[in-house]
């Protein structure tokens, strides 16, 4: 009974959204173990793993090149210029790396008092420049960073599942949910969702956008990519 209830509420707040399925052209096998986060650096994607590492590969998938090993549980990552931003969920750091030197790491540490297993999931950037952290669930925080990691301001999404990813494309925040298997296009002046987008994608991790509009999700458990037609999302 409890399960069916869940259901129904669940079915009626999505029914209350702006609701489309969406279906990827294509899909590709990801040679990474446990793939937790990607994100696009020119030519390349940057793949973290749970096994601690973070790979650049190349963008048909055929050529990788390990840049780092034995983060803490990383499942975050963003890349801008020559540098690459972890989000490490158990001890709460943000480290980065520089693409042409990933020997050069430093970290920051961003205190969170949840769960150690319900740490920083999710890490981006937002159209001020400002770092944006997403917790995992129960309940999903937002907190906003300056650019040297000062505390801006937290906030509690309302959202029906858990956060596994996110991105900003065309100046709007994008959030993956594993659970709920879709990406929710937010309103971050009220932190609701504006649209849900559902796929059928086994335990989706990972979330980027090219700038022509083409979207990939990632797929831990499968260990494959999705690629979906370019668009205006």
């Amino acid at each position: 009974m409890r399960t069916i209830l869940i259901l129904f509420v669940f079915s009626s707040f999505l029914n209350a959204q702006d609701v489309e399925r969406i279906f990827p052209k294509q899909k590709i096998s990801v040679p990474v173990e446990e793939p937790s986060d990607v994100c696009i650096k020119g030519n390349e994607f940057i793949v973290v793993s749970d096994k601690g590492d973070v790979f650049s590969l190349s963008k048909d998938f055929s050529q990788k090149r390990l840049l780092h090993a034995n983060l803490s549980d990383p499942e975050g990552v963003f890349c801008s210029g020559d540098s690459i931003w972890v989000a490490e969920e158990r001890s709460r750091l943000v480290t980065q790396l520089l693409y042409s030197n990933p020997a050069a790491i430093r970290s920051v540490e961003i205190p969170y008092s949840g769960g150690r297993n319900k740490g920083y999931e999710a890490i981006c950037r937002n159209s001020k420049g400002n770092w944006l952290l997403f917790t995992e669930k129960e309940p999903v925080w937002m907190i906003e960073l300056d650019a040297q990691f000062h505390e801006i301001g937290r906030a509690i999404l309302q959202v029906p599942g858990d956060v596994s990813s996110a991105a900003f494309y065309n100046g709007q925040l994008f959030l993956l949910s594993d659970e709920a298997a879709c990406v929710w296009k937010m309103d971050l002046a009220t932190n609701k969702i504006l649209k849900t987008y559902t796929f059928n994608i086994l335990n989706a991790e990972g979330l980027c956008f090219e700038a022509d509009g083409s979207m990939w999700i990632l797929s831990d458990a499968e260990q494959n990519i999705y690629q979906f037609e370019k668009r205006q999302w």
